[in-house]
């Protein structure tokens, strides 16, 4: 009943212990979902993204992911294209959908 063993799968841990389940990398954003830029991996990455017109804080939606291809964000009034591998190094932060925003009740008032 218990001699045949599975091998077990390893366990997978996020490599930042920090980082909040709400966030994940750019590249891992779904399509159609709004998201706010909270940190980049290097420094390099940061000064890339700033020439685009993006920083901390700036809201962002996921367009389009192309197979093996560049992730297409929108901000504002302008679609950007980014590379898979600058997209992962840009942590975003999920935000629930409208309407889903935490409100506090009524006994938590006074």
């Amino acid at each position: 009943m218990f001699g045949g063993s599975k091998p077990r799968r390893p366990i997978t841990r996020p490599l930042d212990r920090r980082t909040p389940p709400a966030c994940l990398s750019l590249d891992r954003l779904p399509p159609g979902k709004p998201a706010v830029i909270r940190g980049f991996a290097t420094e390099a990455a940061r000064v890339q993204v700033r020439r685009l017109g993006l920083d901390r804080g700036t809201l962002v939606r996921c367009l389009v992911k192309f197979p093996r291809g560049p992730v297409v964000i929108g901000s504002g009034f302008q679609e950007i294209a980014l590379g898979r591998r600058l997209a992962a190094g840009i942590t975003v932060e999920l935000l629930p959908p409208p309407g889903r925003e935490w409100k506090p009740k009524e006994e938590d008032r006074s």
